[in-house]
């Protein structure tokens, strides 16, 4: 009985330490960039695209931020009988006109730095964006596959 004991204690040791490598693994947030590294770039071209990457990532979390609160709003607005819901509405048309300025500012400098790319490196980019749509495709049509079962 002791060996049997002994076994699933290293057993239940080895999973918690795989578990904790795990958990610790720095891992791709949806929607962040891929690195300079991902993307092949050399280091000529390395710290621009950390720098948009940096304003990618900046841009889209405030973006995040800023639907969760217009969410809070919405619904203690619907929650007022005297609500100006026109008021909301033209406020919250402004927001995602300048967050939609932000962004073609964005990826019209993404574009200028794509355009400043060696030929090997735009291949490389390339790739990495198909990469990423194929992925985009997949979780696509696993999501509409969820929807479809809860129907």
């Amino acid at each position: 009985m002791k060996p049997i004991l002994a076994l699933l204690a290293a057993a239940a040791i080895s999973t918690a330490i795989g578990a904790t490598a795990y958990a610790a693994t720095p891992r791709n947030r949806a929607g962040t960039p891929p690195s300079a590294t991902e993307l092949g770039l050399d280091s000529s071209h390395a710290a621009a695209w950390e720098q948009l990457r940096a304003e990618t990532i900046a841009l889209r979390d405030a973006g995040r931020s800023e639907l969760r609160e217009r969410l809070r709003q919405a619904d203690a607005i619907l929650a007022d009988e005297h609500a100006d819901l026109r008021a909301f509405s033209a406020d919250l048309d402004s927001d995602v006109d300048a967050w939609l300025a932000r962004s073609r500012d964005l990826r019209a400098r993404k574009l200028a730095f794509f355009e400043s790319l060696s030929d090997s490196e735009k291949a490389n980019v390339r790739n990495v964006m198909r990469e990423r749509l194929a992925r985009l495709a997949r979780l696509r049509s696993a999501f509409t596959t969820l929807v479809q079962d809860l129907d």
